[in-house]
Protein backbone atom coordinates (compact mmCIF):
# COMPACT_ATOMS: atom_id res chain seq x y z
CA UNK A 1 0.00 0.00 0.00
CA UNK A 2 1.39 3.21 -1.05
CA UNK A 3 -0.02 5.76 0.98
CA UNK A 4 1.13 9.10 2.78
CA UNK A 5 1.76 9.03 6.55
CA UNK A 6 -2.22 10.89 7.13
CA UNK A 7 -3.85 7.81 5.04
CA UNK A 8 -1.17 5.38 6.35
CA UNK A 9 -2.35 6.86 10.44
CA UNK A 10 -6.13 6.74 9.17
CA UNK A 11 -5.77 3.14 7.78
CA UNK A 12 -4.23 2.15 10.96
CA UNK A 13 -6.67 3.48 12.93
CA UNK A 14 -9.53 2.33 10.84
CA UNK A 15 -7.95 -1.34 10.74
CA UNK A 16 -8.17 -1.18 14.54
CA UNK A 17 -12.17 -0.41 14.64
CA UNK A 18 -12.36 3.55 14.98
CA UNK A 19 -15.35 5.11 13.55
CA UNK A 20 -14.51 7.96 10.75
CA UNK A 21 -15.20 10.45 14.09
CA UNK A 22 -13.20 9.08 16.35
CA UNK A 23 -10.31 9.00 14.07
CA UNK A 24 -11.03 12.85 13.33
CA UNK A 25 -11.45 13.33 17.11
CA UNK A 26 -7.60 11.94 17.54
CA UNK A 27 -6.19 13.34 14.38
CA UNK A 28 -7.54 16.84 15.56
CA UNK A 29 -9.31 16.87 11.56
CA UNK A 30 -12.89 16.64 10.83
CA UNK A 31 -14.61 14.00 9.56
CA UNK A 32 -14.79 14.72 6.69
CA UNK A 33 -11.13 14.80 6.28
CA UNK A 34 -10.43 11.36 7.38
CA UNK A 35 -13.98 10.38 4.32
CA UNK A 36 -11.83 12.07 1.88
CA UNK A 37 -8.46 10.31 2.76
CA UNK A 38 -10.58 6.27 3.47
CA UNK A 39 -11.81 7.34 -0.46
CA UNK A 40 -8.38 8.03 -1.12
CA UNK A 41 -7.16 5.04 0.11
CA UNK A 42 -9.87 3.06 -1.28
CA UNK A 43 -9.11 4.49 -4.48
CA UNK A 44 -5.56 3.87 -4.70
CA UNK A 45 -5.51 0.27 -3.74
CA UNK A 46 -8.61 -0.78 -5.36
CA UNK A 47 -10.34 -1.63 -2.27
CA UNK A 48 -14.44 -1.94 -1.94
CA UNK A 49 -14.64 -2.02 2.04
CA UNK A 50 -13.71 -1.77 5.39
CA UNK A 51 -12.94 -5.60 5.27
CA UNK A 52 -10.41 -5.10 2.66
CA UNK A 53 -8.62 -2.36 3.84
CA UNK A 54 -7.87 -4.09 7.52
CA UNK A 55 -6.42 -6.84 5.24
CA UNK A 56 -4.50 -4.97 2.74
CA UNK A 57 -3.12 -3.01 6.08
CA UNK A 58 -2.26 -6.28 7.91
CA UNK A 59 -0.77 -7.96 4.83
CA UNK A 60 1.42 -4.65 4.27
CA UNK A 61 3.03 -5.01 8.11
CA UNK A 62 6.12 -6.21 8.67
CA UNK A 63 5.27 -9.09 10.43
CA UNK A 64 1.72 -9.88 9.50
CA UNK A 65 1.67 -13.44 11.49
CA UNK A 66 1.24 -11.32 14.62
CA UNK A 67 -1.98 -10.22 13.65
CA UNK A 68 -3.30 -13.71 13.39
CA UNK A 69 -6.47 -13.56 15.77
CA UNK A 70 -7.20 -10.47 14.14
CA UNK A 71 -7.68 -11.64 10.49
CA UNK A 72 -9.31 -15.10 12.28
CA UNK A 73 -11.96 -12.29 13.46
CA UNK A 74 -12.57 -10.91 10.18
CA UNK A 75 -13.01 -14.00 8.49
CA UNK A 76 -15.80 -14.97 11.02
CA UNK A 77 -17.47 -11.40 10.46
CA UNK A 78 -17.46 -11.95 6.43
CA UNK A 79 -18.53 -15.43 6.63
CA UNK A 80 -21.66 -14.46 8.82
CA UNK A 81 -22.33 -11.08 6.58
CA UNK A 82 -22.55 -13.72 3.05
CA UNK A 83 -23.96 -16.23 4.94
CA UNK A 84 -27.22 -14.17 6.46
CA UNK A 85 -30.54 -14.91 4.59
CA UNK A 86 -32.05 -11.38 3.15
CA UNK A 87 -34.88 -10.54 5.06
CA UNK A 88 -37.97 -8.10 4.64
CA UNK A 89 -39.27 -6.56 6.89
CA UNK A 90 -42.99 -4.90 6.28
CA UNK A 91 -45.38 -2.55 8.75
CA UNK A 92 -48.58 -3.79 9.42
CA UNK A 93 -51.68 -1.51 8.63
CA UNK A 94 -52.25 0.92 11.66
CA UNK A 95 -55.48 -0.29 12.74
CA UNK A 96 -54.36 -3.57 13.92
CA UNK A 97 -54.02 -3.77 17.97
CA UNK A 98 -51.66 -6.44 18.34
CA UNK A 99 -48.09 -6.11 20.38
CA UNK A 100 -45.85 -7.02 17.41
CA UNK A 101 -46.14 -4.25 15.03
CA UNK A 102 -43.54 -5.84 12.17
CA UNK A 103 -44.26 -8.62 10.73
CA UNK A 104 -40.70 -10.83 9.03
CA UNK A 105 -40.95 -12.15 5.81
CA UNK A 106 -37.90 -14.45 5.04
CA UNK A 107 -37.17 -14.25 1.42
CA UNK A 108 -35.70 -16.96 -0.85
CA UNK A 109 -31.64 -16.09 -0.88
CA UNK A 110 -29.36 -16.12 -3.92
Amino acid sequence: MELTKTESEIAKLVSLGFSEKQVADKLCVSPKTVANHKYNIFRKNNLNNVADLVREYILSQKNPKKYFAALMCLAVQLFAVFSMTTQNVRRLPRNTKTANHFKVYKTESY
